[in-house]
């Protein structure tokens, strides 16, 4: 069963977690990086934990990127919450409207992302064309890119990271790791319910 993240107005405790995201966002911003792993049982609060730091934290500061697997994603699913996190998450940071569709956050970004945008053109074909590892492997390298067009600083939340391994891939903690390894400009906060 999933359940959506607890609402702002009835967010309360776990100060002292939200304390350390906090900290370790700030260090970042700073050019110190730590990634950052929430584990736990399902339903304990990862992720109403996510989206209250997110609310309070991220957004102005950073180009804040939130990307939920969930049982039962495709390939194809999982590609589109990828892109469609990534054009959310920088529309959010310009404060631009709230679009309704995935074209329409395309439209608002045309001219800020031209080669994310190129990039994601060639993410759908491989992912049409069947070709999940190539498609994920260029998936793992748009943050850099919004980061190199933006010249912002990108937080990359992936909530139910272990679910990575249901997709038809090979190896994509291996091939995740190496992004972590070689993206400094994007902090990754991942969890999992394993």
């Amino acid at each position: 069963m999933e359940t959506d993240p607890v609402s702002r107005e009835i967010f309360f405790g776990r100060g002292e977690t939200l304390s350390l995201l906090e900290k370790r966002f700030k260090a970042f911003l700073n050019g110190y990086r730590h990634n950052l792993g929430l584990i736990g049982i399902p339903h304990v609060g990862k992720s109403s934990i996510l989206a209250q730091f997110l609310r309070s934290q991220a957004s102005g500061t950073a180009i804040s990127i939130f990307i939920r697997l969930q049982h039962g994603d495709s390939f194809s699913i999982f590609s589109q919450k990828w892109l469609g996190g990534i054009l959310c998450g920088y529309a959010e940071y310009l404060k631009l409207p709230a679009a309704k569709t995935f074209g329409s956050l395309v439209n608002q970004v045309r001219k800020k992302l031209p080669g994310l945008l190129k990039k994601m053109r060639r993410i759908k074909k491989l992912t049409k064309s069947k070709r999940y590892d190539e498609s994920y492997r260029e998936l793992l390298g748009l943050s850099q890119v919004v980061h190199e067009e933006s010249g912002r600083k990108v937080l990359l939340v992936i909530d139910e990271f272990d679910r990575l391994a249901d997709l038809p891939l090979h190896d994509p903690f291996t091939k995740l790791g190496k992004e972590i390894m070689l993206q400094k400009d994007t902090m990754y906060i991942v969890t999992s319910s394993k």
